[in-house]
């Protein structure tokens, strides 16, 4: 559980995510809508921040490693971004 600062900032533990793996529901189309993240894994964007040596705090976005391409599912080839991590345990089966 998250512990808010005094200031209204979120607390430490707000900004780790956590992957959830999971079945996508080729055939109603979901998994492919939102931009910046996985249609398999759901694996999207991180918001962090850059420290530097000073502990100036800035903002940070950290995208995953995603690839547009076409994927086969039930219903036929469907073009989906797919994060490397999902390519390379085979969890997808590319298209020919």
């Amino acid at each position: 559980m998250s512990v808010s600062h005094s200031k209204g900032r979120p607390g430490r533990n707000f900004f780790q995510n956590s992957c959830q793996w999971y079945e996508v529901n080729f055939e109603r189309g979901e998994g492919g809508y939102e931009m910046a993240s996985c249609a398999v894994c759901g694996k999207e964007r991180t918001i962090g921040n850059n420290v530097s040596h000073a502990n100036n705090r800035t903002k940070k976005v950290v995208k995953p490693n995603l690839q547009k391409m076409r994927v086969q599912t039930k219903k036929g080839v469907k073009k989906l971004s797919v994060c490397t991590r999902c390519l390379r345990s085979g969890l997808v089966k590319k298209a020919v």
